[in-house]
């Protein structure tokens, strides 16, 4: 079993990777818990504190040209506001749900519904994961359907 297109710098982006979604799974959870605000709240909030790094990062990379050059029919607008509506409904449920649960079982439930993706990768597309890597991934659904969480600490610590 080896990789074998085996890249450093693979490797240093999945790990960059991986201390990012850390952070972001503990530091939000710990924001959902500490900072009073409506489930609404943080949606808004979040998309607003992104907005500033769009309307940068979007003419520095040339999207301005792509964006004149579309023709805004209702076959163009529909399903762009169509995804926008999903991106605040999954924001808005993401949300919910970390406010709910544990960091630990957060990340649990967004890895379970990753089967859903790979089933639809192998029907579409010739390159995917090798039948033991499907095994492999199928052990660890079936070892997260067994997690539980544990119960809330009381607010006498």
């Amino acid at each position: 079993m080896v990789d074998t297109g085996f890249h450093v710098e693979a490797y240093f982006w999945l790990c960059l990777w991986y201390i990012f979604f850390v952070f972001d799974t503990v530091y939000v959870k710990h924001m959902c818990e500490s900072v009073k605000m409506t489930n609404w709240g943080r949606v808004y909030y979040t998309n607003l504190l992104a907005l500033p790094v769009v309307a940068v990062m979007l003419p520095s990379v040339g999207e301005q040209i792509a964006l004149n050059a579309i023709t805004w029919t209702p076959q163009v607008l529909a399903p762009l506001l169509l995804s926008c509506a999903v991106g605040v409904a999954m924001s808005h449920s993401s949300y919910y749900l970390r406010d709910t649960v544990s960091a630990t079982f957060f990340t649990i439930v967004g890895i379970l519904c990753k089967i859903l993706t790979v089933i639809i990768n192998m029907l579409i597309w010739d390159k995917h994961a090798s039948p033991s890597g499907i095994g492999f991934l199928l052990v660890c659904v079936l070892a997260g359907t067994f997690y539980q969480q544990a119960p809330k600490r009381s607010g006498t610590a």
